[in-house]
């Protein structure tokens, strides 16, 4: 069906913000009828086959997205007895209890699910019926950004990582409501955009499928370029890179101080995590890595691809590849394979907070292969990346423009009617 948009201009202030004259603002409480909480159930961390039964966990709610794939195998008769509340397809799932970014995040059931459940902290909604509400657009109701912030600010318990939202906070949250063929209207058009983000996490998840595979053939040697046929050596980290400890003395200042992470690399330090001093930091030049001694066995490890000189706290380790035997961009990759995680990851045993200096790292043990070879290799990684890089940037840039539609049309500032 053909539609237009156009600008509202008669509005009117209510507890929602201005909204037009023909649209109500009523809490999302004369919206829903009921919230069906599952139960605390105990089940082994590993998806649930077919013919098994499992208890969703909190992340198959994430981002407005269904993930049945996360859940947990429930083996005792006992516990399979407990589970009372089971997904059903087309319903409206809300997250009552999860992080600060994530807690009442919300998505539809695409799918059927007769084998799992749902755990205490996931809410299954009743609707008031389908003469008063369109669920798809009470969904993009509930993910509008204005109604995320509201349930973040009314979110409660003492632990920073986890949150939890009342059903009479999550209740009493003023919406916007339009006439149902409205609702249906503005569903209609937001579900276009998140088909079209859906397709491209597809296509994100198939290149990064590929980019495990080419790394998996590469980096073991059993796939290797015809030019090459010179046998790869095994070597320690500790024989092509070496620590580096040069302080930085008063050379560099404040926006010199970088820290790792590991979604972003290195990235600037905020101020009010500066230390009073910089004497004792670390000097870092391009191609060079860092780390946090405490963190790296949880993957926040860096190479620094900048042009200038900077630093790191002195608690970090930096080093660098020796020239002529191992080229950064190749040991870029190679860390984040799994050859590099597994052996980080039996040092720091599972803990977050295990010290693994340069002595530690360099016990690693790889296969090597002759740097020209290795040059082809990571140029061939570094394509995948690219691709994978270019995909996030459109996903990122669709999605801004979602949001951006989604705040405007779900407050009547667009108003979309037939033709």
């Amino acid at each position: 069906m053909l539609i237009r948009l156009r600008a509202s201009r008669n509005t009117k202030l209510t507890p929602a913000g201005d909204l037009p004259i023909d649209w109500d603002c009523v809490q999302l409480g004369s919206l829903i009828d009921g919230l069906d909480a599952g139960t605390s159930v105990t089940g082994i961390d590993q998806p649930a086959a077919s013919h098994e039964v499992g208890v969703l966990k909190v992340s198959a709610i994430s981002q407005g997205k269904f993930r049945p794939s996360e859940n947990k195998t429930i083996l005792s008769a006992s516990e399979i007895n407990r589970a009372t509340v089971q997904p059903k397809k087309g319903s409206l799932i809300i997250s009552r209890s999860n992080s600060p970014e994530l807690v009442g995040d919300a998505a539809l059931v695409d799918v059927d699910v007769p084998n799992l459940f749902l755990p205490d902290k996931l809410w299954q909604v009743r609707t008031r019926g389908a003469q008063l509400v369109c669920e798809r657009w009470l969904l993009q109701a509930i993910l509008d950004p204005r109604v995320r912030f509201e349930v973040r600010n009314r979110a409660s318990g003492t632990s920073q990582s986890m949150k939890n939202i009342s059903k009479d906070s999550l209740l009493t949250i003023p919406v916007a409501l339009p006439s149902l063929p409205e609702q249906r209207k503005i569903a209609d058009i937001l579900t276009t955009w998140d088909e079209a983000l859906a397709k491209l996490d597809a296509l994100i998840d198939a290149q990064e499928r590929r980019k495990k595979a080419l790394m998996q053939q590469f980096l073991t040697g059993k796939m290797r370029f015809p030019e090459f046929k010179k046998r790869w050596s095994r070597v320690s980290l500790g024989d092509v890179a070496e620590n580096v400890a040069d302080q930085n003395k008063g050379r560099m200042g404040t926006s010199s101080l970088y820290g790792v992470t590991k979604t972003d690399g290195m990235v600037p330090m905020r101020d009010h995590v500066k230390g009073e001093s910089f004497h004792r930091c670390k000097r870092v030049e391009t191609d060079w890595f860092a780390y946090n001694p405490m963190r790296v066995n949880i993957g926040s490890i860096a190479r620094w691809r900048g042009t200038e000189t900077v630093m790191v706290s002195g608690d970090y380790v930096v080093f660098r590849c020796h020239s002529g035997k191992l080229l950064p961009a190749y040991l870029d990759h190679l860390r984040k394979s799994w050859m590099w995680q597994s052996f980080v990851t039996r040092g720091g045993n599972g803990s977050v907070r295990v010290r693994i200096y340069f002595s530690d790292l360099a016990e690693f043990t790889f296969p090597c292969p002759p740097v020209d070879e290795q040059r082809q290799i990571a140029a061939i990684l570094d394509t995948a990346d690219q691709q994978i890089t270019l995909l996030r940037t459109q996903r990122a840039a669709i999605d801004q423009q979602k949001r951006g539609l989604m705040q405007r049309l779900l407050t009547g500032k667009v108003r979309v009617k037939p033709v």
